[in-house]
């Protein structure tokens, strides 16, 4: 999986120009590496007490991009852009 993203925001970098080479550690770091285990944890943690896959879906989804809101909005983490 991360291979997968750090391919993606390399092309996302490169060619659209988003974030740029400058970010691509910390964008590869937080979209590819934190976000799918944030969304495997809470997925498998849920599907034990919950029967109903669509809520299990709905709330990994939700808190991924939670997390992915926090770890740019964390005052700690200088930002240079």
């Amino acid at each position: 999986m991360t291979a997968v993203g750090l391919i993606v925001l390399l092309f996302q970098a490169l060619l659209l120009a988003h974030g740029g080479l400058t970010t691509l550690g910390a964008n590869t770091f937080s979209m590819a590496v934190v976000g799918p285990l944030v969304s495997y944890g809470i997925f498998r943690a849920f599907r034990k007490e919950n029967g109903n896959n669509s809520v299990v879906v709905f709330l990994a989804a939700f808190f991924r991009r939670f997390n992915y809101l926090c770890s740019y909005s964390n005052p700690a983490i200088p930002s240079f852009s």
